[in-house]
């Protein structure tokens, strides 16, 4: 629609470098559905609000589990 901005969407090598973590295991992330992305084709993106959502869950597991 017009004046909306559509949301940047991220490539699997980008997120891979944010997290430190290779492409393969980003692309399992999202067959996975663990990290919500959409596939254009053969390729996957992924929305930066999906990246900061899993980036706070992540963070929010790891504390709880630290105090389990």
């Amino acid at each position: 629609m017009p004046g909306e901005e559509l949301e940047e969407l991220l490539l699997p090598a980008e997120v891979a470098r944010i997290l430190r973590v290779t492409v393969r295991t980003v692309e399992r992330y999202c067959a996975r559905g663990k990290l919500r992305a959409v596939k254009v084709g053969r390729l996957w993106r992924i929305p930066r609000s999906s990246l900061e959502e899993f980036l706070k869950t992540e963070a929010e597991g790891n504390a709880k589990r630290r105090f389990e």
